[in-house]
């Protein structure tokens, strides 16, 4: 236990509530405790498909004006807190019509940074592709909930990693989520 994670105060709708309007409040505490404590700073989560993480003037905005303020969102972020050392990239991606469909705005980020493309991800290696730029010191990851105790959901995180892998090495590190209804029923030697 010798790292810091904030939840919400670093996610997009607490820092960014009002457009263009960054409140750093509890992301500046927790930074600043954790950096003068010589302990590595961890971001969850950068973008996430939930309503409690963007902010409510964010759906409907073209692909051009959602990648412009997702750039505006990342420069202030870095700018502030240049020594971040690993960021929860995107969190669950897995949305509506597939295994998980809590993460109800998932497939509006898709469609406003740019859709499946020719790799099914191409969203996910743009948004991966500007967390690289703006932290290029940071160990990135895709994070989600239920990949050790769901199989399809287990191998569709990791076709999404080896994409990201694969065009451009764009990913550091695997996070999987653990809540007790995702691991109580599994035994010590399935998990391993």
């Amino acid at each position: 236990w010798n790292s810091v994670s904030a939840g919400n105060p670093t996610k997009w709708k607490s820092v960014e509530t009002n457009q263009g309007e960054y409140d750093f409040e509890g992301f500046d505490y927790l930074y600043k405790w954790t950096k003068s404590r010589g302990m590595p700073f961890y971001w969850h989560t950068m973008i996430w498909g939930a309503d409690s993480a963007l902010p409510s003037w964010f759906s409907g905005l073209s692909e051009a004006d959602s990648k412009q303020e997702l750039d505006d969102f990342l420069s202030a972020v870095s700018t502030r807190f240049p020594n971040i050392d690993g960021i929860q990239t995107v969190n669950e991606i897995y949305g509506e019509g597939t295994v998980d469909a809590h993460q109800s705005n998932t497939t509006l980020l898709k469609n406003q940074f740019g859709g499946a493309g020719s790799t099914g991800y191409d969203w996910l290696i743009y948004l991966f592709q500007r967390a690289r730029h703006y932290f290029p010191n940071a160990k990135l990851w895709l994070n989600d909930f239920g990949v050790l105790s769901n199989s399809t959901k287990r191998q569709a995180h990791i076709d999404a990693c080896n994409i990201l892998k694969n065009n451009g090495n764009l990913i550091d590190a695997v996070g999987c989520q653990s809540h007790y209804f995702n691991l109580n029923q599994m035994s010590a030697t399935t998990l391993q």
